[in-house]
C-alpha cells in the first residue's frame, strides 16, 4: 500500500493501518494476515462469516500501450528499473509513485485525469492529500491535472487535455 511505496514515506496511512487493526483485534475479530485459507478450515472452525481480503493489484493500462518502455507500478515494486524521464499515468492513484519516482532521482510527470488531489478510502483524515500535495511541489513532479494519456509513441507520451489540447512529453 502507499504507506510501502519505496521512498515515499508516510507514516500518518501506516498508522492509520495500525489504529484500524488494533480495533478489528479489540472487538474481538480473528485477523490473520498472510495465512492460506483452505476449506478444511471453515468446516472444523465454523465460524459464521468468513471474509477472505485477498489484497489487490494496482490499476495497470500496460496491456494498452504497445510500446517497450511502459511498466507497470507492480513491475516497479517488484524491481523494475524505470529511465530518468518517467510519464506516470495516475489514475487516481499515482501520486506516491510519482514522488517515489523523483526522489530515486527521475524527472516525473504526472498525469491525472481529476483537477486536483482527491481522498481516497484510506486517506485518515485526508492527511494524504495535504502531504502529497507538498511531496509534489518539493520534488519537482510536473502535475498535468485534467489530462489523460491517449498514446504512447515510441519514447513519446501524448496527453490529452481536457479541453482538447495535446501535449507531447518525451520518457524513456
Amino acid at each position: 500500500h502507499a504507506s510501502w511505496v519505496p521512498g515515499f514515506r508516510l507514516l500518518d496511512l501506516q498508522f492509520a493501518i495500525d489504529v484500524l487493526a488494533d480495533k478489528l483485534g479489540g472487538a474481538g475479530v480473528d485477523v490473520r494476515l498472510g495465512a492460506e485459507f483452505h476449506q478444511s478450515m471453515a468446516v472444523a472452525e465454523r465460524p459464521d462469516l468468513v471474509v477472505l481480503a485477498t489484497g489487490s493489484t494496482p490499476v495497470s493500462r500496460v496491456a494498452d500501450y504497445d510500446s517497450p518502455v511502459v511498466m507497470s507500478f507492480l513491475d516497479y515494486l517488484t524491481g523494475g528499473k524505470p529511465g530518468k524521464r518517467v510519464v506516470v499515468d495516475g489514475q487516481g492513484e499515482g501520486a506516491e509513485f510519482a514522488v517515489s519516482l523523483a526522489r530515486g532521482g527521475h524527472a516525473v510527470s504526472l498525469v491525472e485525469a481529476t483537477p486536483k488531489l482527491r481522498p481516497t478510502v484510506y486517506d485518515y483524515a485526508t492527511k494524504r492529500v495535504f502531504a502529497l500535495a507538498d511531496c509534489l511541489a518539493e520534488t519537482g513532479v510536473v502535475t498535468h491535472w485534467r489530462s489523460r494519456v491517449a498514446a504512447i509513441d515510441g519514447r513519446m507520451a501524448r496527453i490529452l487535455r481536457r479541453n482538447g489540447h495535446e501535449t507531447l512529453i518525451e520518457a524513456d
